[in-house]
């Protein structure tokens, strides 16, 4: 058995995901199996996968349902190892990434780390997603729910049986890794790598780039963790889900969108 799996998910991203899959292959730390949930593509992504011929590498194909938290769930589901990463087709690890936050969870149920923007080309930038970096370890629910902690999931890696327990929300439409990464949060204390191990690809075809609905999953996240919340963050988190809401429809207003946006408020309050 391995001592990590990475859940890959992946649609129709075969010029970025070849980088993605090197960079875990590129491991210092070695004894890790890959999974890589493939959401019905037609880009060649299965048959580029199966011709890498590398035992630890491991393809799930899977009709396609456009959603990256049944995508997750789907990898969470086929882990074995004790230890699970997370990894998007378009981003990449540093090779240093697994030893360096293995050697630092120590008891800790979860690890995290800094990380990088990168555009098409793999450069450098100076945008970020999020905040400024501020390593934050222990109890780190405050400062993520106040944005003073940038906590990207690619690089995280969580106890199995932890990430089994919570798994991504299918219901929201963005956003279900962050309100996977709030009750990860709350649940448990985390240890933190002060250095970057994972570098976030910007390009225009990246899922959540300028998408009204990337704020519904924000208020649908705030608003279903407000109920389970720490007393002194439920009502700013109730605050935030409102500001999402009304962000989202002043967006869907510009892109005329207002009238789809409206169908999700129903499903909003529900949370």
């Amino acid at each position: 058995m391995a001592t990590v799996s990475i859940v890959l998910p992946t649609f129709n991203r075969l010029r970025y995901l070849r980088e993605a899959i090197a960079s875990v292959q590129a491991q210092t730390f070695s004894d890790w199996e890959l999974l890589v949930v493939d959401d019905g593509s037609t880009d060649g992504t299965a048959g580029y996968v199966r011709a890498l011929r590398d035992p630890r590498i491991h393809l799930i194909l899977e009709p396609h349902r456009g959603s990256i938290a049944a995508a997750r769930n789907r990898g969470l589901l086929a882990a074995q190892a004790p230890w699970v990463g997370f990894l998007d087709s378009d981003d990449r690890w540093l090779s240093e990434k697994l030893a360096t936050q293995l050697a630092a969870v120590g008891r800790h149920e979860w690890c995290y780390s800094a990380y990088r923007m990168i555009d098409e080309e793999g450069r450098e930038t100076r945008q970020r997603v999020g905040g400024p970096w501020c390593p934050y370890s222990g109890s780190v629910i405050r400062p993520l729910v106040t944005a003073d902690a940038s906590i990207a999931l690619p690089t995280v890696l969580v106890r199995r049986e932890l990430a089994n327990r919570l798994r991504f929300d299918e219901r929201l439409p963005f956003a279900e890794d962050y309100e996977f990464l709030l009750r990860l949060a709350n649940q448990a204390g985390a240890a933190v790598v002060d250095h970057v191990v994972a570098e976030f690809r910007e390009h225009p075809g990246r899922t959540t780039r300028g998408r009204y609905e990337t704020h519904v999953g924000k208020a649908m996240a705030y608003r279903k963790f407000a109920r389970a919340a720490p007393a002194e963050l439920a009502g700013r988190c109730r605050r935030l889900g409102y500001w999402h809401v009304i962000a989202a429809l002043r967006l869907a207003r510009r892109q005329g969108a207002l009238t789809l946006s409206l169908r999700w408020l129903p499903r909003i309050w529900r949370m």
